[in-house]
């Protein structure tokens, strides 16, 4: 066997996993559930195990998702599609776009400070 199979197993998966986001034909959860997916089966049925003898388990693995910056961002990017699909944003947008689409000029790095 390869001596970095798992290394390379594991960017394998990951490249799959980015070139299915790019072609945008699959929903985001299902790929990420099956990029998951294949990296437990890949290190549930053949385990790696460094010289130092502490092996990979899929505990291990599956202990980063409880991670509290995980589900912050997971979090976020829930209200964010929430607020997307409601177009809870969208009086605010237009709002501000036709106050800085009248003045002439006014599109300038001080716009930038209203989220601040």
């Amino acid at each position: 066997m390869v001596e970095n199979f798992h290394l390379i197993a594991t960017l394998a998966i990951i490249a799959g996993t980015i070139v299915l986001y790019s072609l945008d034909r699959f929903p985001v959860e299902g790929i990420s559930i099956g990029a998951i997916a294949c990296l437990l089966v890949l290190f549930g049925t053949l385990p790696y195990t460094p010289a130092n003898g502490s092996g990979v388990s899929v505990d291990a693995l599956l202990s980063g998702f409880a991670s509290p910056a995980l589900i912050t961002v997971l979090a976020l990017l829930i209200v964010g599609k929430g607020l997307f699909a409601t177009d809870a944003l969208e009086g605010v947008t237009n709002r501000i776009g036709r106050f800085y689409g009248a003045i002439p000029g006014s599109r300038s790095p001080s716009f930038l400070w209203l989220p601040a």
